[in-house]
């Protein structure tokens, strides 16, 4: 459900491009072992590294390695987390075009969208970023400051007064 696969066969859609895919996530299961194994053995070792998780206060570090990140999941996502801390570290997304994701990205300004499952699409955008690096620090440049909890409230206690009027 979080498209793994998709990413995969994009990166394998993308020839003679220099990059590195890293990707961290929870092998611990016997289903996701059984999931992730054949994906990697399908991937090019140079290319592609899976480093598990990572213990929370080493987020600012992994997030600091990261120069575009991929969310290509196959379900409505609850604004994972995952987006939520990029967006914080001005890191542009592409992120599949489904609920709780595609409403954090400004298509073409902060990160691209595509069509969920679409593996041909995802790589695409990852073709645009190799070939146009530059725009990396541009959609950081763009990034929306993140708002406080204290904004979100000040916000939400803003709409409630106003329909209470």
């Amino acid at each position: 459900h979080k498209g793994l696969h998709v990413l995969i066969d994009a990166i394998t859609l993308i020839k003679a491009r220099p990059f590195k895919l890293i990707i961290y996530g929870d092998d611990s299961s016997p289903e996701a072992a059984r999931y992730l194994r054949p994906l990697l053995s399908r991937s090019d070792p140079a290319g592609v590294e899976f480093r598990g998780t990572f213990p929370p206060e080493k987020i600012s570090d992994v997030y600091a390695g990261i120069d575009v990140l991929v969310v290509p999941s196959l379900w409505h996502e609850n604004a994972p987390l995952v987006i939520l801390y990029a967006r914080h570290a001005k890191i542009p997304l592409i992120v599949s075009d489904l609920g709780g994701m595609s409403e954090f990205v400004e298509h073409g300004r902060t990160g691209m969208v595509f069509p969920a499952g679409d593996s041909r699409r995802l790589a695409a955008c990852l073709r645009f970023f190799l070939d146009h690096p530059e725009e990396i620090q541009a959609m950081r440049r763009a990034a929306k400051p993140v708002k406080t909890i204290a904004d979100n409230v000040r916000e939400l206690v803003e709409i409630y007064q106003h329909l209470l009027r």
